[in-house]
C-alpha cells in the first residue's frame, strides 16, 4: 500500500512539472531581448511607413503601422498599432534565426501567426507578417 502512495506522489510531481511553461525568451541573448523589447521599464516600438510616404521616423502620429513587443512580469504581448487603433496579441515564443527572430503569437480568438523580424542595423528592421512581403521599420528608443 505504501508503495502505491509513493508511485502516485512521484507520478503527480512528474505531471505537475511537465505542465510548467518554459520561458518563451530563453533562446534570446540579452542584446536580442533589448533590441526587441527595449530596456528595463521601457519598450522599443518599431514604427513603419509614414502616412505621407516620407522617411521612417520616430513620430507615431505620422505612421501607418507600428509593432511593440511588451514583456510584463506575467505575460508577453505584441501590440499592432494602426491609426484606427491597437490590437493586442499574446506572444507564445520568440526564436532566433540567422538574420533575426520569429515571434510566434496568437490573436484574440486564438488563431496563431508568425511575425518575422529581420535585424537590419541598430535601429532598422524588416518585418513580415505570416509570409507577407516584408517592410522596413525604424526601431525607436523613444518616440516624439
Amino acid at each position: 500500500m505504501r508503495y502505491f502512495r509513493h508511485v502516485g506522489l512521484v507520478f503527480g510531481l512528474l505531471v505537475g512539472s511537465a505542465c510548467v511553461p518554459s520561458d518563451p525568451l530563453s533562446a534570446l541573448s540579452g542584446d536580442d531581448k533589448t533590441f526587441l523589447f527595449g530596456d528595463t521599464g521601457t519598450n522599443a516600438p518599431f514604427l513603419g511607413q509614414t502616412v505621407d510616404g516620407g522617411p521612417l521616423n520616430c513620430y507615431p502620429q505620422r505612421m501607418n503601422q507600428a509593432y511593440v513587443l511588451i514583456d510584463t512580469d506575467r505575460d508577453l504581448w505584441l501590440d499592432s498599432i494602426r491609426p484606427s487603433g491597437v490590437e493586442r496579441h499574446k506572444i507564445l515564443s520568440v526564436k532566433t534565426m540567422k538574420a533575426g527572430f520569429v515571434v510566434k503569437a496568437q490573436n484574440g480568438v486564438s488563431v496563431p501567426f508568425n511575425l518575422v523580424i529581420e535585424r537590419k542595423g541598430r535601429d532598422l528592421a524588416s518585418i513580415s507578417w505570416d509570409g507577407a512581403p516584408a517592410e522596413m521599420y525604424r526601431r525607436c528608443d523613444s518616440v516624439g
